[in-house]
Formats: structure tokens, C-alpha cells, sequence
């Protein structure tokens, strides 16, 4: 999935979040917990992760 693609949908998914929150519908479940250590996992191990070479090529880590 394209990163930018990929970040959007994290970004609709947590506002989707926060207003079931808000309103009551949602808690911070185990669940929801479970979403973002999954996503936060993910991302950083694999999208971020394949930035690294390019990165690295050009000095800037």
C-alpha cells in the first residue's frame, strides 16, 4: 500500500476513533489499543523501515 495512502486511512481511522469517543459510542478499548500497537508496529518495522536505504544514500541518517 502506498505510504501516503497508507497514513491517510490511519488518519480516518483514529478521527473515526476520537468522535465514537467524544460521543460516547467508543472507549479506549483493548481493541482500539490493540489497532495502534498493531499500526504503530507496522509502520515503523516496515513502511518507515524502507525509507532507511534511501535515507542512508543520502546521508541524512
Amino acid at each position: 500500500m502506498d505510504k501516503i495512502i497508507w497514513d491517510k486511512s490511519f488518519s480516518v481511522n483514529i478521527s473515526d476513533i476520537i468522535n465514537d469517543m467524544e460521543t460516547g459510542k467508543q472507549t479506549l478499548s483493548s481493541e482500539v489499543l490493540k489497532y495502534l500497537n498493531e499500526w504503530l508496529k507496522n509502520h515503523i518495522q516496515c513502511t518507515d523501515k524502507n525509507y532507511s536505504f534511501f535515507f542512508n544514500e543520502r546521508g541524512l541518517c
